[in-house]
C-alpha cells in the first residue's frame, strides 16, 4: 500500500505544516526509527522538504519510551495535551505504564489574553453581550487545554462562570484529529512494535474531544446530574444557564468554596472528613449503581465543598452511561464471581466484551477465569470489593485481546477515583462496607421478584404482539401469492455434481424398469409359446427379439454404472 493512498493528506499549507512539525518533534525526542523503519521518512524529505537530520534532545537517550511520549504530546499542544489526558483515564487502550506516564501532564495551559476571548463571546452572542452579563471578569480563574474559565456577573446580579472554548480550538481539533488518524492508519499498517491499536487510539480519542468541545453537550449533562440530586442533602451540582450558553461558551452557576484537592486536610475534623467522604461516595455509587448515568472523573479537582460543607460536582464533559442489559451482565458477573460459577462468568465476558464465543473452550482462558474468580472466592455480597473485582475483570479481558466496552472502564475509573479521594480524606473509612447496600441492590434488580415478574411480563408482551401480529403477515403473504406479486429466487451454487448424480439416477432407473418390463414380457411370450405346443409364430420371433435387446440393455447399464463409479 502506497503511502500517499494511507495519509490521504489534504495538502493545504496548513495541514503540511503541522504534519511537519509532529514529525520534527517525534524525531528531536528520538522517535527517528518510525521514519527509517518506513518510508515515512522518504515521504517527508520529498513532500514536506523536512530536513530528517534533526538533533536530539540530549536527554533523550535517558529517558524511557513513556516519558518520551508525554514529552512529545506536551510540546504539540492543546489537541495533543487533552490526548494524554484523556488516555490517562483509558488504560484499555494504552499500556498502564503510558497511562500513568500522562497522568503527569499539567492541567493548566498558559492563559490567553481576555480580547480573544470576549470575541469568541461576541461571536457566539453578536450584539447581546452587555444586555446579558453586567461584567466580565478578564482575569481568568483557570485555563485548561481547550477552554478558559473567567467569573462574571448577570445582569439580575447572580454570578455566573463563563466556560469559553479557546479562539480557533475547532479548526485545531479537526486538523489534529485527522493528521493523527492518518498517522495512526499508516503506522499501524507499517510496524507493530507499540503493544496496542494505534488505529483504536485515534477513534476513541477522536469521538472523546468531539464530545470535549461541544459545551452545549457538557450543558445537558450538568443539567441532568443537577436534577438527580436536588433533593440530595450533601451533593449538587451548579446550574446552567442555556439561554446564556452555546457550543462555544457554557454559564454556570458560581459556586463558592474550594476544590477538594485545594483543602488543607489538617484543618478538617474526623466528623467532617467522615461526612464528606459519605457524600462523595453516595453521589458516585448512586450514579453507578443506581442511576445508570454519572460523571465519569470524579477527581478532588472536579469536587468543590461549599461554606456549609457540602459537595458540588464540577465539570461534567464526560460521562458514562450504563444500559439496563449492562447492569444486567455487572450483577451477573458479581453474582458468578460469588458462587463460583464459572460458566457464567464467562458468558459474561464473551457478550459484556463482544469476544469471540469459541474463547469459551480455550484452557489457558478457563484457567485464568478460574484464577480471576479464586481471588474473591471466600467474598459474600457483603465484603465483595467491587473496585478490585472490576479492575481484576478488566485486566482479565486486556490479558486475553478483549475490548471492555468504553462505560465499563468509565465506571472501573469512577468508582476507583473516589475510593482513592476517600482514602486520602479518612483512611479509616470503609469504602467496601459503604458499597454494600449499592451492589446488593444491582444483583437484586436483576434477580428479585420484581425484576423476574418484569422479565415475565415483557416476554409475555412480545408473545402477545407476536400471536397478534401473526395473522396478518401470513394473509399478507398469501395475498402476494395470490396476486403474483410473490417471488421466490433461488439460486444453487456448487451444486453441479449433484445435479449430474440425479439425472444419472433417473435416467438409470427409468430405463431400467423399461427394460425389466421388456424382458419379462419376452419371457412371457417364450413360455406361453412353449405350454401351448404352437410352432414358432412371428409373435415369438418378436419376443426372442424383445429378450436380446433387454439383456443387451442390461449390460450396457452395468456398463454405464462402472464408469460412472470410476468418475466420482
Amino acid at each position: 500500500m502506497e503511502l500517499q493512498d494511507v495519509l490521504q493528506i489534504d495538502r493545504t499549507f496548513r495541514n503540511a505544516k503541522r504534519y511537519r512539525e509532529i514529525l520534527t518533534v517525534l524525531i528531536k525526542h528520538g522517535f527517528a526509527d518510525i521514519l527509517t523503519e518506513t518510508n515515512l521518512g522518504r515521504w517527508a524529505r520529498r513532500e514536506l522538504k523536512l530536513d530528517t537530520r534533526i538533533p536530539l534532545h540530549l536527554d533523550v537517550e535517558h529517558l524511557s519510551r513513556e516519558v518520551r511520549i508525554r514529552k512529545v504530546v506536551e510540546e504539540l499542544g492543546p489537541t495533543f495535551i487533552k490526548m494524554g489526558q484523556i488516555l490517562s483515564t483509558r488504560p484499555d487502550l494504552i499500556p498502564p505504564s503510558f497511562a500513568e506516564e500522562f497522568k503527569k501532564l499539567q492541567a493548566d495551559c498558559p492563559r490567553i489574553p481576555f480580547s480573544e476571548i470576549r470575541a469568541v463571546i461576541d461571536q457566539e452572542f453578536p450584539g447581546r453581550v452587555d444586555e446579558m452579563f453586567r461584567q466580565i471578569d478578564p482575569t481568568p480563574i483557570a485555563a485548561a487545554s481547550l477552554a478558559q474559565a473567567h467569573r462574571a456577573k448577570l445582569r439580575d446580579g447572580s454570578e455566573v462562570v463563563l466556560k469559553v472554548l479557546r479562539p480557533g480550538v475547532r479548526d485545531l481539533v479537526d486538523a489534529d484529529i485527522g493528521v493523527m488518524s492518518s498517522l495512526a492508519d499508516f503506522l499501524e499498517n507499517t510496524t507493530s512494535t507499540y503493544g496496542f491499536s494505534l488505529r483504536g487510539v485515534a477513534k476513541e480519542f477522536a469521538k472523546e474531544l468531539q464530545r470535549e468541545i461541544n459545551l452545549e453537550l457538557e450543558a445537558v449533562n450538568t443539567i441532568r446530574l443537577r436534577g438527580y440530586f436536588l433533593e440530595h442533602p450533601g451533593v449538587s451540582f451548579p446550574r446552567v444557564y442555556p439561554q446564556f450558553s452555546s457550543r462555544s461558551v457554557l454559564t454556570l452557576e458560581y459556586i463558592p468554596g474550594k476544590m477538594l484537592s485545594d483543602v488543607d486536610l489538617a484543618t478538617l475534623s474526623p466528623e467532617k472528613r467522615r461526612r464528606l467522604v459519605e457524600f462523595a461516595c453516595d453521589a458516585v455509587f448512586q450514579q453507578c449503581f443506581e442511576l445508570g448515568f454519572f460523571h465519569a472523573d470524579p477527581h478532588p479537582g472536579n469536587i468543590i465543598i461549599r461554606p456549609d460543607d457540602t459537595l458540588c460536582f464540577i465539570d461534567c464533559g464526560m460521562t458514562g452511561r450504563i444500559e439496563r442489559r449492562t447492569s444486567q451482565q455487572l450483577a451477573e458477573l458479581i453474582s458468578g464471581v460469588v458462587s463460583g460459577d464459572l460458566d457464567r462468568v464467562l458468558e459474561v465476558v464473551i457478550s459484556l466484551g463482544d469476544a469471540d464465543p469459541a474463547l469459551i473452550h480455550s484452557r489457558s482462558f478457563r484457567n485464568e477465569a478460574w484464577d480471576f474468580i479464586a481471588r474473591f472466592q471466600d467474598s459474600t455480597l457483603a465484603t465483595l470489593d467491587i473496585g478490585n473485582l472490576l479492575n481484576d475483570f478488566f485486566t482479565l479481558l486486556r490479558k486475553n485481546g478483549i475490548q471492555c466496552p468504553s462505560d465499563i472502564v468509565f465506571l472501573i475509573k469512577a468508582v476507583t477515583t473516589i475510593e482513592g479521594a476517600a482514602e486520602s480524606l479518612d483512611p479509616t473509612f470503609d469504602v467496601v462496607g459503604y458499597m454494600k447496600p449499592y451492589v446488593e441492590n444491582l444483583v437484586v434488580r436483576q434477580y428479585g421478584p420484581k425484576a423476574i415478574a418484569r422479565r415475565v411480563r415483557k416476554a409475555f408482551v412480545n408473545y402477545a404482539e407476536f400471536l397478534e401480529d401473526f395473522p396478518l403477515h401470513v394473509r399478507g403473504v398469501i395475498e402476494r401469492i395470490g396476486s403474483s406479486r410473490f417471488h421466490v429466487n433461488l439460486e444453487h451454487r456448487g451444486l453441479d455434481r449433484l445435479i449430474e448424480v440425479v439425472r444419472y439416477f433417473s435416467t438409470t432407473i427409468s430405463t431400467t424398469l423399461l427394460t425389466a418390463a421388456v424382458f419379462v414380457g419376452s419371457a412371457i411370450l417364450i413360455l406361453a409359446d412353449r405350454i401351448g405346443g404352437r410352432a414358432e409364430s412371428a409373435l415369438s420371433t418378436v419376443a426372442y427379439i424383445g429378450l436380446t435387446a433387454s439383456i443387451a440393455m442390461i449390460l450396457i447399464l452395468c456398463i454405464n454404472n462402472f464408469w460412472f463409479n470410476r468418475r466420482k
